[in-house]
């Protein structure tokens, strides 16, 4: 037996209804599991949103894993597992923000045209 969710929250000073924090999660893990189905045009199930809810849970940003699914819809075959590996990786790194992605990016670019040269270098005759 499932404990329902509480959905909103009362303030009976203002007499308004304000959303929860789980239904403040529940959105975000629509919004992105839609966002995941129009990127990659494969459907999601309710697995998937738990799983994104237990990503957010964890700390990362909404935004984070936007550019987490945008990553997977450019791999050559992009999956849900995909997607999982990216996260993954991330949480590893520590890179839950968009500011530590775009400085985990430059530090990654730089290494990778360091690497570039190394390789492209003309041989030793």
């Amino acid at each position: 037996m499932s404990i329902p969710l509480q959905i909103v929250s009362y303030n009976e000073k203002e007499n308004t209804c304000s959303p929860s924090q789980e239904e403040l999660l529940l959105r975000a893990a629509r919004r992105l599991c839609e966002y995941f189905e129009y990127c990659t045009a494969l459907p999601t199930a309710n697995m998937h949103r738990d799983i994104v809810i237990d990503w957010l849970s964890d700390g990362f940003e909404e935004d984070m894993l936007h550019i987490c699914i945008a990553e997977t819809a450019r791999a050559p075959r992009p999956t849900w597992r995909y997607l999982e590996a990216i996260v993954r990786h991330c949480r590893t790194d520590k890179t839950f923000t968009v500011d530590e992605w775009n400085e985990r990016d430059v530090h990654w670019r730089r290494g990778y045209s360091s690497r570039k040269e190394k390789y492209n270098a003309p041989l030793p005759l």
